[in-house]
């Protein structure tokens, strides 16, 4: 284990910080509006990783002021047919601490297409309002979205 961790990575497109993995056995990736620069904010984003988050279909509906982000790579299963396959957690962090979670791809992208709508991408200070809301396919498949909420 090196003694110190690598250089963060700006990345442009997005205005997300990222963390290179450690070592070539190491596959941690992460993507988030925190500056991982600061040992403080990595201690809070591993918090928030570790950590009880509220899942996206349980609080469909609900409005949340929308501060920073913390996208990773997970490994799920598909419960039809047992395989795996590869998918991005994203987890929403609002200005009161609290976290929201989901593997919807649906919701990366509104979260990208807000932060174009307001020229950047969080950190938002003061935060943006956002509405967590479901929608249906013509396939009877359910996504999950965010709304920008007018002020």
């Amino acid at each position: 284990m090196p003694e110190t961790l690598p250089a963060k990575e700006l990345v442009e497109a997005t205005g997300a910080y990222r963390l290179p993995a450690l070592n070539v056995d190491d596959k941690f990736d992460i993507r988030t509006s925190f500056d991982i620069s600061d040992r403080g904010n990595r201690i809070k984003v591993l918090e928030i990783l570790d950590g009880d988050t509220l899942q996206f279909e349980d609080v469909i509906g609900c409005e949340l002021e929308l501060t920073d982000f913390i996208c990773h790579p997970v490994t799920l299963t598909n419960r039809e047919t047992g395989e795996e396959f590869a998918a991005v957690r994203t987890i929403l962090i609002a200005a009161d601490g609290q976290a929201v979670s989901t593997c919807s791809p649906y919701v990366l992208q509104s979260l990208s297409r807000i932060g174009w709508a307001h020229g950047n991408m969080p950190p938002w200070e003061p935060g943006i309002r956002v509405k967590l809301v479901q929608q249906s396919t013509k396939g009877k498949k359910r996504v999950f979205k965010l709304r920008a909420v007018k002020s």
